[in-house]
This record gives C-alpha cells, sequence and structure tokens, in this order.
C-alpha cells in the first residue's frame, strides 16, 4: 500500500466492537500506510498513550478534550511525512 493522498491522517477511536483502535493502526502500519494517526479514547491516559505509541500512533486524545484533539491533529498535518513525529506533543495530550 502506498500513501493514499486522500488522507492526511486518521483519527481512530480505541474501543471498536470487534478489535481495538490499536490493532487496527498496528495493521495499516503493516500493510504500508505512512499518515499519522492518532488514538481518540474516554481519556488519553498514560496506558492508552503507550498502547497508541506502540501500534504505530503518534499520540492519543481524550474524546472530550477538543481543544488538544485539534492541536494534536494540527501537529500531526504539519510534520513532514519523512520525518519521526515530536512524541513529547502526544504525551502532553494525557488529561
Amino acid at each position: 500500500m502506498t500513501q493514499d493522498p486522500r488522507f492526511d491522517a486518521a483519527l481512530i477511536d480505541a474501543d471498536m466492537p470487534d478489535a481495538t483502535g490499536f490493532d487496527l493502526a498496528a495493521r495499516l502500519r503493516e500493510a504500508g500506510l505512512r499518515a499519522p494517526m492518532i488514538a481518540l479514547a474516554p481519556y488519553a491516559t498514560r496506558e492508552i498513550i503507550r498502547a497508541a505509541e506502540a501500534a504505530g500512533m503518534e499520540g492519543a486524545v481524550g474524546k472530550f478534550q477538543r481543544g488538544q484533539m485539534l492541536d494534536l491533529i494540527r501537529a500531526c498535518l504539519e510534520q513532514p511525512q519523512d520525518q519521526s513525529f515530536n512524541a513529547s506533543f502526544a504525551t502532553g495530550a494525557a488529561a
């Protein structure tokens, strides 16, 4: 799979009916998706952030942290695709 020009980033719910968003993210990375992915969870705890990073996601944000969600999406979109994401921002998204 090559980079899909229709997607700049993916916001993936951590809680899905048949799997976790982390499973989906890991499968997408294995398939070659390079777009930034962000986990969306009720609360962006340290455990959620660690699971997101382990799955190849750039970070996690709480569902009701709209300002932080927009900041994280903006940071992902501003990051050049060939550079690694600044993980210090992702850890700052925890409540």
